[in-house]
């Protein structure tokens, strides 16, 4: 889209804020030319860890709607917002959705606590068919602040969700090079599960039993047991991630005698140039990485 825009026009549109880089990139492919959208939480940054600066406390307060993912995954937003006293309406785009949940004792995460944590995964996007809902989602709630545009707005979440379909259907003929036997997942992070649910995978393991990348490194004995998993379920490679401290998993598949894969990309995209700037290059470029090591 290469339309030339005025400055009265730029002054007149809504103001979107996304939380971060993956919910930016949906967000302006619905949007078009036809809203400003800021992502706070750029490529290549970690929205888990992120620390937020006057920059994004001046960004909302002058948003008009701030679309976050929700569960759990921008633990900072709530502080930010009450901080900057921002008036803009807060949509979390995974409600709704058939969302992992998980009732464990999470010793990664609450080294010190007795107690069972419960949780639920916040990576949906790795699910293509979740990702065309809140498209859906997206389009509606622009719509409804900005209805002049509404027209434009489905018209480029249609076009776009059916690029995704296009994705959908492409990942589950490329997964079909892989032998059953062999779809088996272990990673850096707890952040896959959508994955395997959708394509057919098993998550055999990940070096921190954890959603989030904040997490304390995991015990000794975790380790071996996860170790002794990857060899009896017969585990041909270990994936590590763009957003993680790869250490573990790389003396895991050291001491296991597995494939270390070269980095997916879990929980932001890559800068412009590289091979995951957008969403769909971003899946795209997972599914070439993971076929190739397992097929």
């Amino acid at each position: 889209m290469t339309t030339k825009i005025t400055s009265a026009d730029e002054s007149q549109k809504i103001k979107v804020v996304a939380t971060f880089s993956i919910l930016g990139d949906w967000v302006q492919n619905v949007a078009g030319v036809d809203a400003d959208v800021q992502i706070l939480v750029g490529a290549n940054s970690d929205v888990h860890t992120f620390e937020p600066t006057p920059r994004e406390m001046k960004i909302l307060q002058q948003a008009d709607i701030i679309l976050e993912n929700g569960a759990k995954l921008e633990s900072w937003l709530d502080d930010l917002y009450q901080s900057s006293q921002s008036k803009a309406e807060r949509i979390e785009v995974i409600q709704g959705l058939n969302l992992i949940a998980v009732d464990h004792r999470d010793e990664d995460v609450h080294k010190k606590e007795s107690h069972h944590h419960s949780d639920q995964d916040p990576h949906v996007w790795h699910d293509v068919a979740l990702v065309i809902k809140i498209i859906e989602r997206i389009d509606s709630e622009l719509s409804d602040k900005d209805p002049i545009h509404a027209s434009t707005y489905h018209a480029n979440a249609q076009q776009y969700i059916q690029e995704l379909k296009d994705l959908d259907v492409w990942i589950t003929d490329q997964v079909k090079k892989i032998p059953p036997a062999r779809r088996k997942l272990v990673t850096s992070h707890d952040s896959f599960g959508y994955f395997a649910r959708r394509y057919g995978f098993i998550i055999i393991g990940a070096a921190v039993n954890s959603f989030t990348t904040e997490a304390f490194d995991p015990s000794a004995a975790r380790i071996a047991q996860l170790i002794s998993k990857v060899r009896s379920e017969n585990v041909s490679a270990v994936f590590t991630e763009n957003m993680f401290n790869n250490q573990l998993i790389k003396a895991l598949a050291d001491e296991a005698q597995v494939t270390l894969a070269p980095p997916l990309y879990s929980g932001a995209l890559g800068e412009t140039q590289s091979e995951g700037s957008t969403y769909i290059e971003m899946m795209k470029y997972n599914i070439k990485q993971i076929t190739e090591v397992l097929k």
